[in-house]
């Protein structure tokens, strides 16, 4: 027969740590348990006597019981008061708990941190303290103020981002898409996933810029397509080094990752000629074709006569606003559309519907244009004061992609080990990335990836300075 108390008849304490009260409530009935103290089917003391026994609020002790019926600890029987559960003896053995036990302070003999540089000239990442702060809240506000959903969106939901993305495309990218053509994901390796296993990618070539974007090219490895280097220079991607049993080609048009060129109106048509002759798909990843400098713009890919039928299109929220915000958008060729919604609504690559209602807010009340037109006023700065400086200490310094973007490219001196390069640089303060990772082939070209979004017009020159320094030692 299970023993029956209603009143706290065994000494029982709270354990000293910083965790909150209910959880050290639970911990001390739960050692109880552990030691054999309380068993299954015994009562435990009520709120209102244990909350007097260990001179606690009442509420505390409330709480702590709700955990532990939530936990499965504790069983309450209506008309039997509370009791301790079937099974929670053995629980206790296996070291089970209701929370997570409190951190223990990390020894200071170990330290763990991420390098730190003073400044860091990392490429991929915009400026999100550009974005105006009233505009931003406002467009959170409405999103908070929006009908909480009981359905994932899958690939038909987000319905107000698509109609704002609609618009705001064809005014600053020039490229005719309707909401229903439109697809929201997760961010851009997730539409370069989703767009090749519609094509059918899998065990088949699919051509990539080399260098070129190497989290597109996971992507499109792990949908089992077998990648195929496409050679890239000044004017964009070579059509002519595109293999003839590719059936797709992933390409960065407005501004070539890393390398900065755009590409040509001629290769433009090429390409989709190349497309359209073997019922090939390019898939063109327009991350920041909203800003360039000093140059008249070049229209999307998808815009030219003869892409419909040929283009997936793909632009993003992470480049042009923030890197937290990994919203992206995918507009396939018709034929491919059922397909893609297929992968989306079987794979279940749900975006959160609060982000893509605020961002479709921050679109549709113009917030949008108005930052990109305040942003690309202080890149512009910014690029002007980097390259202005790095001409200052080394006139004849090669820089590379300066016509868009957000990153330049240095190429190294030859026989110049990369890697120590940057360890070099690194150690003046300045963090870059290698052209290198971003390649291919067994021979890749060397150089450095320099992002300015983030580099105050006033630092410039102190940047530029480390760098040259670091490339004039390396030339001796």
């Amino acid at each position: 027969m299970p023993r029956i108390s209603h009143q706290p008849t065994f000494a029982i304490t709270l354990p000293r740590n910083a965790s909150p009260l209910r959880h050290r409530i639970c911990d001390a009935l739960l050692a109880k348990v552990a030691d054999g103290t309380l068993q299954p089917g015994d009562h435990v003391p009520s709120t209102r006597m244990l909350a007097q026994t260990l001179r606690v609020s009442r509420g505390a002790v409330v709480a702590a019981y709700d955990e532990l019926l939530a936990a499965g600890y504790l069983i309450a029987k209506p008309g039997s008061g509370t009791q301790i559960a079937t099974g929670a003896d053995r629980a206790m053995r296996a070291g089970a708990s209701t929370h997570a036990a409190p951190k223990r302070a990390r020894s200071a003999s170990r330290p763990r941190s991420l390098p730190v540089h003073k400044w860091s000239l990392q490429p991929g990442s915009p400026d999100s303290t550009l974005i105006n702060r009233a505009d931003w809240n406002r467009a959170w506000r409405a999103a908070a103020a929006a009908p909480i959903g009981d359905q994932p969106p899958r690939s038909l939901g987000h319905v107000g981002l698509r109609e704002a993305l609609s618009d705001h495309l064809r005014r600053s990218r020039g490229v005719n898409y309707g909401p229903d053509d439109l697809f929201i994901l997760p961010g851009v390796a997730a539409a370069v996933r989703v767009i090749a296993e519609a094509a059918g990618a899998n065990r088949r070539a699919v051509a990539v810029e080399d260098p070129g974007y190497t989290n597109a090219h996971r992507a499109l490895t792990a949908t089992g397509a077998k990648l195929q280097s496409a050679r890239v220079d000044e004017h964009g991607i070579d059509p002519a080094s595109i293999s003839r049993a590719a059936i797709m080609a992933y390409t960065t048009p407005a501004n070539q990752y890393p390398l900065g060129s755009r590409l040509s109106v001629d290769r433009r048509a090429e390409l989709i000629d190349w497309a359209r002759a073997g019922g090939r798909t390019i898939i063109e990843d327009d991350y920041d074709g909203e800003f360039r400098y000093d140059v008249s713009p070049m229209p999307a890919v998808a815009s030219l006569a003869g892409a419909t039928d040929v283009v997936a299109y793909i632009g993003t929220a992470s480049k042009i606003l923030t890197p937290t915000l990994r919203i992206a958008w995918l507009a396939p060729p018709p034929h491919l559309a059922e397909r893609v919604r297929a992968v989306i609504d079987d794979s279940a690559l749900d975006v959160c519907a609060t982000s893509t209602t605020a961002l479709a807010h921050f679109v549709a009340s113009g917030a949008l244009t108005r930052h990109l037109a305040r942003a690309a006023r202080t890149y512009y700065a910014r690029r002007s004061a980097f390259l202005g400086a790095l001409r200052r200490e080394q006139p004849d310094l090669e820089v590379r992609g300066i016509d868009a973007g957000l990153h330049v490219t240095i190429p190294l001196p030859d026989g110049t080990d990369e890697d120590r390069f940057l360890t070099a640089l690194a150690a003046r303060g300045v963090g870059a990335a290698g052209l290198s990772s971003y390649t291919l082939t067994e021979r890749p070209s060397r150089g450095i990836i320099c992002g300015y979004a983030r580099l105050p017009e006033s630092q410039a020159a102190l940047v530029a300075h480390e760098i040259c320094a670091e490339l004039r030692s390396h030339t001796r």
